[in-house]
């Protein structure tokens, strides 16, 4: 959901760049706009980095270890499931 959010900020970004090229007035009247945009897109981008990075990849490495004594799908099934817990829980 988070890079749906992230592509549609900069959707507007692009539209935006297009209404830069309007009148003086207009841009003034948009500052507010363009920059609540461009909090919002911060935001995203780093909540989008802290799952990523901070939660998802040391989860993924735990659970390829975990992997590497699977010998059957219950087995591969439980770690799966251990692993989305533990990536749910910490965010």
């Amino acid at each position: 959901f988070a890079k749906h959010i992230e592509r549609r900020l900069y959707r507007s970004w692009r539209l935006h760049q297009t209404v830069k090229e309007l009148s003086s007035a207009v841009q003034t009247r948009l500052t507010t706009c363009f920059a609540l945009r461009h909090r919002m897109l911060h935001f995203v981008q780093n909540l989008v980095y802290y799952m990523m990075v901070e939660v998802i990849n040391p989860q993924w490495h735990q659970m390829e270890k975990r992997l590497e004594g699977v010998n059957n799908l219950d087995n591969l099934l439980k770690a799966h499931e251990a692993f989305q817990d533990a990536c749910l829980e910490e965010c």
